[in-house]
């Protein structure tokens, strides 16, 4: 099966996630009904702490009981020709990232708070 896209105006970002990246994530993440999922550079849920940047993860699943958002999983996906060497690092981003899922499933009462990153960079999967 193929994605087929809608405009012509995706970044090469959008389409590598798209056309590669989406099919091991469904693989994992789509084969539960209870798991919704989230693209495309969108906060995580509750993201309030001051000190830490606006960060956007590019994949996030997440359960949602009543009105209550649950992040458990974010992915950030950066192409061979995306690759970047500014601080902070694609790693150091996701690692925030987690920190605050965590700390959101802690402040909640989850009873065994447990997230999940992923991280690709070309052809390298973390």
């Amino acid at each position: 099966p193929h994605l087929l896209l809608a405009t012509n105006e995706l970044s090469a970002k959008d389409i590598f996630v798209h056309t590669v990246f989406s099919y091991a994530i469904k693989s994992v993440f789509g084969a539960e009904e209870i798991l919704k999922h989230q693209w495309a550079n969108r906060r995580l849920s509750q993201q309030n702490e001051e000190n830490l940047v606006k960060l956007k993860p590019g994949y996030a699943a997440y359960i949602k009981i009543r009105n209550t958002r649950y992040d458990i999983a974010i992915a950030e996906v950066k192409p061979t020709s995306n690759r970047s060497s500014k601080l902070p690092s694609n790693l150091v981003k996701l690692g925030q990232q987690m920190k605050i899922m965590v700390n959101n499933l802690v402040n909640d009462h989850v009873p065994v708070p447990v997230v999940c990153g992923i991280l690709v960079e070309g052809k390298q999967l973390y």
